[in-house]
């Protein structure tokens, strides 16, 4: 009862003092508006003072939250981007991402393409070519990742990516430039509507040559020639709508016999492959001495620009798509591409299906119906009546309770394995990675492609590196539950990330370039780009406060605050135990053996 009349004292003190002011507070007294407040307190012990409990001094800011939501909605961050998340608040951080400016990286591939070009030439002579596999797109996304600020976008455009898949394993292997290009059509349009994702990639070069329907000619019946299903099947069952009919929340609907109920047939199949018939590229690779047609070898014709419509090469008639929907006869070829679009993008499928693919890649891989349901209201109507509203469905992911809820930290179905590229780009960005020339492209860091089974814009097959739906043998299995990003866990990439670790962190090969030829990367790289990561603060650390203090550090920056008591002790005493064994250790080297033991654990490679 004491301390409840001392509060009742000090508010009745504090609002008479507010009533006579020359500018008083009628809505609110708190951080930032106290303005002519004065508080007073009955100690002034180590410099306390009264109106620090209005104005915020000294409060200590959330930085596990701010770590965990980073860890959902970046590739990589820093101490300072924790803090400055902490002080600005997830929605305010959303808003003010969404207000960066697009870059390209067909600007930047292109660019680094000239660079070794012309510094190879210097060498070699007038002559000397460059080979321009996909790979030279990947040098472009490392560069970004590094050196821009977009970091919201850069994340929803990675996972767009692995939805709407095209790789350099297959005949882009040679066409960086193009890969770049498509990476470009996802990344400007991350922030947009999900109807414009799909016409623009159905309209890219790049995926018109990997799922084959770039020059995809009309029947033919004399010639035995079909239009070609392969872009026809995947639109549905992997960018749109799925194989099943699906409720809001991601559940089946089911029949009368309770069986899930298809969305299409195979005569879908072949009626939507009538719709994309026609297309080719729409300008020359280089001048040529005669006019665009129809049919030309795919590479002879720009990849960055979309492709054109030649109707007279496009399937003509109606065509008998989904749920008794016909796109009418004798229209454009390009009247059929968005008739086709707009119906599959209507499909009430597209919201719960995209959404909970959306969700596994950035949150969870078990996201309850409830999520799902709520980010697939978001996609149906973003509160202004527009469907497909991006910007709509990232807050909705992001900022929904499962998302930011501490319950879900001791929930078992909460959390997804960190990918291998986002592993890779964490590690870059949360010790300030940098160098002399500002190059970043010569880091293939880590070698993930041939490691780790993961590189961007490389993977096996339309169905990325793993499909949302994997489930590994043994516990999670037993709990009906999906582990997608475990379909490329096994014993060889085990020991390979551990590896790579040991490589970038204890040897410092970061700067390594193992997709260039060895004439490459010695004769085009300088000592100038070789990239060091600054552990100043981290050494700081270390030096004044310890282990524990250490580890605190790197469980914010890197573990999202989700090291366990145990794993931080064991780091700890290993640590001590290999002091003790050496009679010290260089703060360094104590820094860098942390973080290695820090990035082997479970609790860093789970995230939750």
């Amino acid at each position: 009862m004491k301390l409840y009349y001392i509060f009742i004292i000090l508010i009745t003190l504090l609002f008479i003092n507010l009533s006579n002011q020359a500018q008083p507070y009628t809505d609110y007294v708190g951080a930032g508006h106290f303005n002519g407040v004065t508080i007073s307190t009955s100690s002034s012990s180590n410099n306390t003072n009264g109106i620090n409990t209005v104005n915020a001094s000294g409060v200590t800011l959330d930085l596990k939250s701010a770590s965990r939501f980073l860890g959902q909605a970046t590739m990589g961050y820093n101490f300072e981007d924790i803090e400055y998340l902490a002080q600005t608040g997830f929605n305010n951080w959303i808003d003010w991402q969404f207000t960066f400016p697009v870059h390209s990286y067909e600007v930047t591939e292109d660019d680094i393409f000239d660079t070794m070009e012309s510094e190879l030439q210097a060498i070699h002579g007038a002559d000397e070519e460059i080979y321009r596999g996909s790979f030279n797109f990947n040098r472009a996304f490392w560069q970004h990742q590094v050196t821009k600020n977009d970091v919201l976008r850069q994340r929803i455009t990675f996972a767009l990516s692995e939805i709407l898949v095209t790789s350099g394993n297959s005949s882009l292997q040679d066409h960086g430039e193009g890969l770049a290009c498509y990476y470009d059509v996802l990344y400007q349009n991350a922030f947009g509507n999900y109807r414009d994702i799909l016409f623009d990639v159905t309209m890219s070069p790049v995926m018109g040559i990997y799922l084959s329907h770039f020059n995809n000619p009309k029947t033919d019946v004399v010639n035995n020639i079909r239009p070609d299903e392969n872009y026809a099947r995947e639109i549905m069952q992997l960018f749109s709508i799925g194989l099943f009919e699906l409720n809001n929340d991601g559940s089946y609907k089911t029949g009368f016999n309770g069986e899930a109920i298809p969305t299409y047939n195979n005569n879908h199949v072949k009626e939507f492959a009538k719709v994309f018939t026609g297309l080719s590229g729409s300008s020359w690779y280089e001048p040529m001495p005669y006019p665009l047609y129809f049919g030309n070898w795919p590479f002879s014709y720009s990849l960055c620009d979309p492709m054109a419509m030649y109707d007279n090469h496009h399937e003509p008639g109606p065509k008998n798509l989904l749920n008794g929907y016909t796109i009418p006869n004798g229209q454009t070829g390009m009247q059929d591409i968005n008739d086709a679009i707009d119906h599959l993008f209507n499909h009430p499928n597209v919201g719960p299906f995209i959404g909970k693919k959306l969700i596994q890649f950035l949150v969870r891989s078990n996201p309850t119906p409830e999520y799902i349901s709520r980010v697939s209201a978001a996609f149906n109507d973003n509160g202004s009546g527009v469907r497909g509203d991006m910007k709509a469905v990232i807050k909705a992911i992001l900022l929904d309770a499962e998302a930011r809820n501490c319950a879900s930290l001791e929930d078992p179905k909460a959390g997804k394995l960190k990918e291998p590229i986002i592993r890779v780009a964490q590690f870059v960005k949360a010790f300030d990675t940098e160098n002399i020339s500002g190059r970043y492209w010569h880091i293939d860091l880590w070698r993930s492609g041939d490691y780790l089974k993961q590189a961007v814009m490389h993977s096996p097959t339309v169905f990325n590196f793993f499909q949302p739906d994997y489930v590994p043998n043994g516990i999670i299995a037993q709990n009906n539950m999906v582990a997608p990003e475990f379909k490329i866990v096994d014993s060889n990439t085990g020991l390979a990330y551990m590896n790579m670790l040991d490589d970038s962190l204890l040897w410092s090969a970061l700067w390594c370039n193992a997709t260039a030829s060895t004439e490459e990367v010695w004769l085009v790289s300088s000592p100038d780009d070789d990239v060091s990561i600054d552990l100043s603060d981290e050494m700081n650390i270390l030096s004044s406060q310890g282990w524990h203090a250490l580890i605190d550090r790197l469980n914010i920056i890197l573990c999202q605050g989700q090291l366990s008591n145990a794993t931080k002790n064991i780091v700890a005493n290993a640590m001590t135990q290999i002091e003790n064994n050496w009679g010290g250790i260089d703060p360094y080297y104590g820094v860098i053996l942390t973080t290695y033991f820090v990035m082997s654990s479970p609790d860093y490679v789970i995230t939750k």
